[in-house]
């Protein structure tokens, strides 16, 4: 009888052992759980509530369901053991598997009642610190909405503003640029009238006139006159006089040169309605020789100061046409 004893309890003994062993599995599991349920709630304080809650059923279905006894160390199970033996001797009976689990199990109560505790303190340390975050967080966002609103405006308002100022600028640019185009274009553009007087009839039909003034236009399109010499005599002492030589009608490139007893006084010039004044002696011969041809004859008019006459003349091309100066 006694010997059935001691197998039964040395059984028991080695139950007690395995059941210990599983319950420091267990436990590290548990506590790794806990960790990262721990870690998941600082991350997501919104969510601790819910991750309480499953915790507190874990320990509810815990204890309320059977499960294993945890948290029984070795030297609990020598004094089973110890408590065993002292009673086998007096021929008393021990129920282990009873007094061992009710033992072990209040400790765990025990324990994972203050693991819920520190849980829940936790997660209203960060409910709280979420909500602070969250009211922050969305004071600022309000905040930074009306000043990105504002900034908007502001800007919008600028643009606005800065209209008229785009205009008037683009106004005086297109002036300054319509201006500068008139300037340059200014002398392009013929505003001479031309003299349909008696006067101009009669020095076109003669080509020779004392009544018209040097730069007189006569003609609008060039008519080519005949070509004539001239013979100028007059009684004056100076030693120079001052021709003036123009174009009478069509501004159209023509290019003539001033000779002196075959000299040439110029280079060769363009005519134009606004009278070149060149400087010759009042006693020689003078050739004003044509150079060019812009369409329609090279034809000129020369005013000669020594005797106040204007002489309206064609210019053979690469020919000339001689004023022969001689004093009395």
């Amino acid at each position: 009888m006694m010997s059935n004893r001691r197998e039964n309890l040395h059984d028991r003994i080695k139950r007690v052992q395995e059941r210990s062993q599983q319950a420091r599995v267990s436990k590290k599991q548990e506590t790794n759980t806990a960790e990262v349920q721990h870690r998941q709630m600082q991350s997501y304080p919104d969510d601790g509530r819910l991750k309480r809650e499953n915790s507190e059923k874990q320990v509810a279905d815990h204890f309320g369901h059977g499960h294993p006894v945890e948290n029984v160390d070795d030297q609990e199970v020598q004094d089973q053991y110890q408590s065993v033996e002292k009673l086998d001797t007096t021929g008393g009976a021990v129920d282990v598997d009873q007094g061992g689990r009710a033992q072990v199990a209040h400790q765990d109560q025990k324990q994972h009642q203050q693991m819920a505790s520190e849980n829940e303190v936790h997660w209203v340390d960060q409910h709280d610190a979420g909500s602070d975050l969250a009211a922050g967080t969305g004071n600022n966002d309000q905040d930074g909405g009306s000043l990105n609103l504002s900034s908007v405006q502001q800007e919008q308002a600028e643009e606005t503003a800065e209209l008229p100022k785009r205009s008037n600028k683009l106004f005086k640019t297109f002036g300054t640029i319509a201006l500068a185009i008139g300037i340059v274009a200014l002398p392009f553009v013929n505003t001479t009238t031309v003299d349909t007087s008696d006067q101009a009839q009669r020095a076109l039909s003669e080509q020779v006139s004392t009544e018209l003034s040097s730069g007189a236009v006569i003609l609008s399109a060039d008519e080519e006159l005949a070509a004539q010499d001239h013979t100028i005599v007059h009684n004056s002492d100076a030693e120079e006089t001052k021709i003036w030589v123009w174009d009478y009608a069509a501004e159209d490139g023509d290019y003539v040169q001033v000779l002196v007893n075959g000299t040439p006084m110029t280079d060769a010039f363009m005519i134009k309605h606004k009278p070149r004044e060149i400087t010759v002696p009042a006693v020689g011969t003078v050739e004003i020789k044509g150079v060019r041809d812009g369409g329609g004859g090279i034809t000129y008019a020369v005013r000669y100061d020594i005797n106040g006459t204007t002489y309206f003349n064609t210019a053979p091309l690469n020919g000339q046409n001689i004023y022969e100066l001689i004093r009395e």
